[in-house]
C-alpha cells in the first residue's frame, strides 16, 4: 500500500475512538501522534518502515529522539500519560519480517509499549490494530471468557465463599449503603467456618 493511503486509513480508524491528531514539528521523524481528547490515557506515535532494514535499524533511534526526548521528557513530563504510549511501527515492506525479530521490538519496554502492525494490506492493518489496541473490541479476549450476570455472579459468589441463605441479593446490593450489614454476616460466617474446623 502506498504511504499515503496507510496514514488515511490509520487516521480514520484511530479517530473512530476519539483521538485527535497533533501535529509537532518539533519532532524529527513523524510530525505528529494520536491522542485522547482528555490528554490522560494515551498517546500513539506512528512510524511507516519501508523496509526489513529500515525497521531493524532506525525503530530504537526514532523512539528515543521522538518517543523518550519530545514526547515524555518534552511534551508531557510528569504526567502519567507518558506511562501510555504505544509506538505503532507500520511495516509496509516487501520482504517477511521473522516472528522472533517482531517479538523482539515489541516485548522492548523502554519509555513506550511497540506495536508492529503488518501494513501490506488493509485487512492486515484493520485486524493488526483490532488485536493489538487496548481500546478496541478485540484487544480482550472473547473466547473462553465467562461473562456472568448480576444473579449468577451472586449465586456463584455465595458457592465459592460458602456463603449461607442470610446473604440474600439485597444485603449485596446494599452493600454501600449500610456496610454493617454484610460486615455482621460476614463475621458470623468467620465464626461458624472456624467452628467447623
Amino acid at each position: 500500500m502506498e504511504a499515503g493511503s496507510i496514514e488515511v486509513l490509520l487516521s480514520d480508524y484511530l479517530l473512530k475512538f476519539d483521538l485527535i491528531k497533533k501535529i509537532d514539528e518539533e519532532m524529527k521523524y513523524t510530525k505528529h501522534y494520536y491522542i485522547d481528547k482528555e490528554i490522560r490515557r494515551y498517546i500513539l506515535y506512528p512510524f511507516i518502515f519501508n523496509s526489513k532494514q529500515e525497521i531493524i535499524s532506525k525503530w530504537q533511534l526514532i523512539q528515543n529522539e521522538d518517543i523518550a526526548i519530545r514526547l515524555q521528557s518534552q511534551l508531557f513530563p510528569y504526567k502519567d500519560i507518558r506511562w501510555d504510549m504505544y509506538f505503532l511501527l507500520i511495516y509496509n515492506g516487501e520482504d517477511d519480517i521473522a516472528d522472533d525479530e517482531i517479538i523482539a521490538i515489541e516485548r522492548n519496554k523502554f519509555c513506550c509499549k511497540k506495536l508492529y502492525i503488518d501494513a501490506r494490506t488493509k485487512e492486515n492493518i484493520e485486524g493488526s490494530l483490532k488485536a493489538k489496541l487496548p481500546f478496541t473490541s478485540d484487544y480482550y479476549p472473547q473466547k473462553d471468557t465467562l461473562i456472568l450476570s448480576e444473579q449468577d455472579f451472586l449465586i456463584k459468589l455465595r458457592e465459592v465463599a460458602s456463603l449461607g441463605d442470610d446473604f440474600t441479593d439485597e444485603i449485596f446490593q446494599n452493600a454501600t449503603k449500610e456496610p454493617e450489614k454484610l460486615g455482621e454476616l460476614l463475621k458470623k460466617t468467620e465464626v461458624n467456618l472456624v467452628e467447623k474446623l
